[in-house]
């Protein structure tokens, strides 16, 4: 076969192309980058297309229990277990939630030294609520004036039934 000169680098190579197999790949790939940045949500719409024409088997990516493993083994290992570390710290920093932790702490340090005591009835309703199936009393500690520090302390006792209420009508944060 005869040999060519390429056009881009000047070597010689023994391919039918213009150019040699370096110089062919590094344009294959420099045309894929300008057509990824000329059209960056292309891969977006396709899976979202597909889904929406294959919705069974959509479903059933997720749930299989090969994917499950997967999904289990990765947050068991290093890099897992790591990330979610950073999502709680993250997670933690955030100002609303220090002082919810904060609050809720005061609380249960007053409870355990016998300082503040949980009445048996629910202050919404009336009831006695009873104990979970671990044992905890279900009754809660509804910080009402919010978690700032004067107002650690400051708590109804409500049940868990009427705390899962405010929270679907939105009364908390």
């Amino acid at each position: 076969m005869p040999t060519r000169t390429c056009e881009d680098c000047g070597k010689k190579h023994a391919r039918r192309s213009a150019r040699c197999a370096e110089c062919a790949g590094l344009r294959r790939e420099e045309q894929k980058k300008k057509w990824k940045e000329a059209n960056p949500n292309y891969h977006t719409e396709y899976v979202r297309d597909w889904r929406k024409k294959n919705p069974e088997q959509n479903r059933a990516i997720g749930r299989s229990e090969a994917a499950k493993a997967r999904r289990r083994e990765w947050w068991l290992s290093d890099e897992g277990r790591a990330k979610g570390r950073d999502y709680a710290r993250k997670r933690y920093a955030q100002s609303d939630q220090r002082k919810k932790r904060r609050a809720r702490n005061a609380v249960a340090t007053e409870v355990r030294a016998g300082r503040l005591i949980p009445p048996d009835l629910c202050e919404d309703c009336g009831e006695t609520p009873g104990q979970g199936s671990d044992g905890r009393r279900l009754i809660r500690a509804d910080h009402y004036l919010g978690y700032d520090e004067p107002h650690w302390l400051s708590v109804r006792w409500i049940c868990v039934h009427c705390d899962g209420k405010k929270e679907r009508v939105g009364g908390k944060a």
